[in-house]
């Protein structure tokens, strides 16, 4: 192929050749401007939100409770309720097959919250309750003690034998008192007559000789003795009416000690068979956790064989089921969150190309720290309806993600702030 060679041309030719035409450049303004201005446009209208996400969990507040067998490979003696009646809190549904009598374990529990040890004794009597032997017997045991001590006349007998010689001892101590005066005054002349004596015999007057003052000395001394040996009694006497004062008091104190003692041992092996009671019933009895509606699930009868943990019914609650959704954010993204924010919530075991989300906003926001983070509750208004308009099957805990709308701003907003 031959070169071209733009020097062999005319000038016209060239002149066209090394100019661009002005339609040309005026086209590819108007392509480009407009290219321009549909970016912009577009970008008003194509959201950009700026998210956060979030753990989260799902609680059931008033949730079907299920009733479970506790018992392995055991039978149900007897339903109290029957399917889809209503029961309340703590009412009893079923009882297990058992070597003990139901209504005996009843009547005890009644006669024990009594507060009766007489009411038990007599309850006791002629129940068959063969796992209850052990604390029946020690309860038995210290009841008999206390019943013997509180009908014991022992101390009554001792305490009027000790009152008959304090009687005794104390009108004699009032004779002794009486005497006394009498003794005072005889011992206080006859110092006084002695006196009279040793002032005679030392001036030798009304011819007193030595031995008549020896005799007198005598005489004296033998009467104080005698008067000191009496003041002595008395106070003997006061010890001995002292000792028995202190005999009944022990007495008296050691029967209220025995008493409490006993009441102690009866109450605590009481207590005893009540926390056996408590463990039967937990073992062997059915009771409804809530307030609602027995939904016997697979009809289990009397006396078939039900497996350990089997679920032998739920009880449905009459009101409303209502749930209570729980964040956790950390401490780099707790400026962002804020009471009214939106947030979409994903489940963990369903789809949410499925399902759909779950619509929830932000309703508080704990202020302090815990370890995993700042505590979020979440209000879900349409409960667990997705916005596909599906509804997740309530259980009793739910785990997921939350997706917090921080910013719901557009693409244009991001472009300019980019640019900024």
């Amino acid at each position: 192929m031959p070169e071209l060679n733009l020097e062999d041309h005319s000038e016209e030719v060239q002149e066209i050749l090394g100019r661009i035409p002005k339609w040309i450049i005026r086209w590819g303004i108007t392509v480009l401007f407009a290219l321009v201005t549909i970016i912009f446009v577009g970008s008003y209208f194509i959201p950009y939100p700026e998210k956060v996400v979030l753990p989260v969990t799902i609680t059931a507040l008033n949730a079907p409770a299920p009733i479970v067998a506790r018992q392995g490979n055991n039978r149900i003696a007897k339903w109290f309720v029957n399917n889809q009646q209503l029961i309340k809190k703590g009412q009893l549904i079923a009882v297990w097959e058992t070597d003990d009598n139901y209504q005996h374990v009843k009547d005890l529990k009644e006669a024990i919250e009594l507060k009766s040890h007489e009411q038990v004794l007599m309850t006791l009597e002629p129940l068959n309750l063969p796992s209850f032997n052990l604390e029946i017997r020690e309860y038995l045991k210290t009841a008999e003690q206390l019943t013997n001590i509180q009908k014991s006349t022992k101390h009554l007998r001792e305490i009027d034998q000790l009152d008959k010689e304090l009687t005794q001892k104390t009108n004699y101590l009032a004779l002794l008192q009486k005497q006394r005066q009498v003794k005072e005054r005889e011992f206080g002349l006859l110092e006084k007559q002695f006196q009279q004596d040793s002032i005679y015999y030392y001036h030798g007057s009304y011819g007193i000789t030595k031995r008549d003052f020896e005799s007198a000395l005598l005489s004296f001394l033998q009467q104080k003795s005698s008067y000191i040996q009496y003041q002595a009694s008395l106070i003997e006497l006061n010890n001995a009416l002292n000792d028995l004062r202190n005999r009944i008091q022990e007495i008296e104190e050691n029967r209220v000690l025995e008493i409490v003692s006993a009441k102690a041992a009866a109450e605590e092996s009481l207590f005893l068979l009540e926390k056996k009671i408590e463990d039967w019933e937990f073992r062997n009895l059915l009771v409804s956790p809530i307030n609602g509606r027995l939904d016997r699930t697979q009809f289990w009868s009397e006396n078939q064989l039900i497996p350990n943990g089997e679920v032998v019914g739920m009880v449905v609650p009459e009101d409303p089921i209502d749930v209570i959704c729980r964040a956790v954010i950390n401490t780099q993204s707790i400026g962002k969150i804020k009471e009214g924010q939106r947030a979409l919530i994903k489940l963990d075991g369903f789809n949410s190309q499925q399902f759909g989300s779950v619509e929830g906003v932000i309703s508080s926001l704990s202020t302090t720290q815990y370890n995993e983070g700042y505590h979020v509750r979440i209000t879900l208004p349409n409960k667990l309806v997705t916005m596909d308009n599906i509804e997740i099957p309530l259980i009793q805990e739910l785990t997921g993600t939350a997706e917090v709308l921080i910013d719901d701003s557009r693409l244009i907003n991001k472009l300019i702030n980019f640019k900024n």
